[in-house]
């Protein structure tokens, strides 16, 4: 795990977001790579986020998206080969009446 301490050189610092294709992980992303601190955010959910006609994905700026379920042991995989040091769980799943983020990144909740 990589960490930053005032005074030591910089490290590379990795951020996974779950839940990037709703509006509240879509924009957490957005922010976390716009701070120059982070070098890499990485967005995954279980559907590609909805971007703009004409900007193939440019809705996200500089995140990477990865099509991965959160229970998949694929997002093992990304965590460790793009050594993610941070990760942001914003994934939501929601019934009728609730509200969530409407991406269902944990690869398929329940209903009642």
């Amino acid at each position: 795990m990589n960490t930053h301490t005032p005074g030591e050189a910089s490290m590379t610092r990795t951020v996974l977001v779950t839940g990037v294709s709703g509006h509240i992980g879509a924009r957490v992303a957005i922010a976390l790579a716009a701070d120059p601190e982070i070098d890499r955010v990485i967005g995954v959910d279980t559907a590609p986020p909805p971007s703009p006609a004409g900007e193939d994905g440019a809705v996200l700026g500089r995140t990477e998206f990865a099509r991965v379920a959160l229970r998949s042991p694929d997002l093992v995989k990304v965590i460790r080969d793009a050594d993610v040091d941070t990760v942001v769980h914003l994934s939501l799943v929601s019934g009728p009446g609730g509200s969530g983020s409407g991406g269902s990144g944990s690869g398929g909740g329940r209903r009642p």
